[in-house]
């Protein structure tokens, strides 16, 4: 059985959210138990470029998760083998950096490229052959492939092109016009009749955005049908029972504030995938200043003389509050308006109308293309939205006592208001609490009576830098990732010799189920412009970086070998490299013909 485990854990690749009944609940528990195992245990290479590119923009695996395609800014695009990890096409021709790539869902070795110098070039892998090559009048924002036709989508400037690209003489079709710029396209992961937009829209008005779901922790509806399931303006909607979870959440920063009984007072930090040594957590990463619950700044001294009168200087303040907190507080990301649109494959060249429209998100967070996923079963979405939240009102109180206006505050949490009186009693005002601006990571229903309907939400830190939103081949895990070193994401100082180098954390990793982080990956160099899951449960997963570097993060499969640290009386001798190699075979071997069982029991 634990051979047949094994297997299934280097080779497996089925469908994703099967049931849990007979014998697909077995493989369920399967699939899920390699892509735990992976993340519990993982070990890290970069590929060796030579030469080493100036930037890794865009990455995509191939259906089977044989080849990994990954473009530069030396204006490659670079075929990769996931088994040697190493570089087995340098594809060239496009005259600026390619922005994206992305692989055809069936066919293994067809996949297409979008560039800044205007020009779509769908190549041949194997043969590193140019097949077809279009200019476009803009550069190129996104592209994707129809998973049964042969139809590839091209967003472009403030147009969406529909392109029958196996039809000789096909030119692209326009299907919609947008008076923004286009920055996202995704057909349906298993070919049903929808198609996603994403087109940059100006920010709404703080009052204007969905209630933020993560006042209380991680938002995790239950149940069925409708249960659990919160409104995007109104979470009241949803019953108490359901609303929030009853159980504490661990969030990343509450990670770092609670302490290790067996670590004395050193907080706990979310594991690392990769190991790192003794960490010390940063001081600034424990407990923001500016997020402290419950604790306001000192009055000002009561014998001050020059206080300005009441009313127009503390509504002033308050206003300044507000803009100050969302100016220091939080760096405000680009903002897209997400659309669902009804799509006919056999017509592809229809124009997208308002009667086609299923479904619009706005204010919703895009720094890439990669930043907005359907899950592999293509029932739910993954995408980052803006939300508006309550300042704590004792913060607030506490910063109007630092302004020179002589009144006490006091929140009058019935009314959502804060209600300020003179030291002397004779005058009263009132305003309403302060809001904010948060970002949460949401998972929307995309079938059934849910369907638009946000089933868990995250709150997360540095919105602005996030590159990447990626569901697991399971859709049990989301991964996150970041691509700049921001204050808010520094983890901690690892020493070395005589200095302490700062990490910050450039990957987590959050189970869908209740939305808690569950890994994170820190890097002291690194950051990430695109990342993504092997398409196999278990099978690692992939990430580019600014400075041109691509790194696999895989299972570490060397604590099978019977070499490994708990065999190390029997067998003091280290594994030799053909050891290694003969593994690394085997595992090709069993992924090739479970490959040719699943295209034999396919075509019957």
């Amino acid at each position: 059985m634990l051979t047949e485990l094994l297997q299934q854990r280097e080779t497996g690749a089925r469908k994703t959210c099967v049931p849990r009944t007979g014998n697909a609940g077995i493989e369920a528990d399967i699939r899920s138990w390699s892509e735990s195992d992976f993340l519990e245990y993982c070990e890290a290479k970069y590929v060796a470029f030579n030469p080493a590119p100036r930037s890794t923009i865009a990455l995509s695996y191939n259906c089977d998760g044989t080849l990994l395609a990954s473009t530069h800014g030396d204006h490659t695009v670079k075929i990769t083998s996931c088994d040697g990890e190493s570089v087995t096409k340098s594809l060239t021709g496009h005259r600026r950096t390619p922005w994206v790539v992305r692989f055809h869902p069936r066919e293994r070795y067809i996949l297409a490229s979008g560039s800044l110098d205007h020009e779509v070039r769908l190549w041949n892998a194997e043969t590193g052959e140019c097949l077809r090559k279009y200019t476009f009048g803009k550069p190129i924002a996104s592209l994707s492939f129809h998973y049964e036709s042969d139809v590839l989508a091209i967003a472009c400037g403030h147009k969406l092109y529909m392109w029958d690209y196996k039809q000789q003489g096909s030119k692209p079709e326009i299907v919609l016009k947008t008076r923004r710029s286009m920055r996202a396209v995704h057909f349906h992961p298993h070919g049903l009749p929808v198609v996603l937009t994403a087109e940059v829209m100006d920010p709404s008005e703080t009052r204007h955005l969905p209630v933020t779901l993560t006042d209380q922790g991680p938002f995790c509806g239950v149940g069925k049908s409708n249960a659990g399931v919160a409104s995007e303006d109104d979470p009241s909607s949803v019953t108490t029972s359901t609303m929030w979870m009853e159980r504490p959440v661990v969030e990343p920063q509450e990670m770092m504030d609670a302490t290790d009984p067996g670590s004395g007072s050193l907080p706990v930090l979310p594991p690392s995938m990769v190991p790192l040594g003794w960490e010390v957590p940063f001081p600034s990463a424990v407990r923001p200043v500016v997020n402290l619950p419950g604790v306001a700044p000192p009055p000002s001294d009561a014998g001050q003389s020059n206080d300005p009168e009441p009313g127009q200087g503390a509504q002033l303040a308050a206003a300044t509050y507000n803009s100050l907190w969302n100016i220091i507080g939080e760096d405000q990301p680009p903002r897209v308006w997400l659309r669902i649109w009804s799509f006919n494959s056999h017509k592809h060249a229809n124009y997208l109308e308002g009667d086609k429209l299923l479904l619009s998100i706005q204010d919703a967070v895009l720094c890439s293309e990669m930043g907005v996923d359907f899950s592999r079963c293509g029932r739910y979405l993954a995408a980052t939205m803006a939300c508006r939240a309550h300042m704590q009102s004792s913060f607030q109180a506490g910063f109007l006592r630092e302004i020179p206006v002589s009144m006490d505050w006091s929140p009058d949490h019935q009314n959502q208001r804060l209600v300020g009186t003179t030291r002397d009693q004779q005058s009263q005002i009132s305003m309403p609490i302060a809001e904010r601006v948060v970002f949460e990571v949401r998972i929307i229903a995309m079938d059934g009576l849910d369907f638009g309907k946000t089933l868990k939400a995250k709150r997360i830190r540095a919105a602005h830098c996030l590159t990447s939103v990626q569901f697991s081949p399971t859709g049990e895990h989301i991964l996150l990732a970041y691509g700049k070193k921001h204050s808010s994401l520094l983890r901690s100082l690892v020493a070395q010799q005589n200095s302490l180098i700062p990490l910050h954390t450039i990957m987590e990793i959050a189970r869908t189920a209740d939305m808690m982080v569950t890994q994170a990956l820190p890097s002291t160099d690194d950051e990430i412009n695109a990342a993504a899951f092997h398409p196999c449960p278990g099978g690692g997963l992939a990430y580019g970086t600014k400075e041109g570097k691509l790194r696999f993060v895989l299972a570490n499969r060397k604590r099978f070998s019977p070499f490994h640290e708990v065999h190390k009386i029997r067998s003091p001798a280290p594994p030799s490299e053909q050891s290694l190699r003969d593994f690394s075979d085997l595992r090709l071997m069993m992924h090739r013909t479970y490959l040719s069982s699943q295209s034999q029991a396919n075509a019957s």
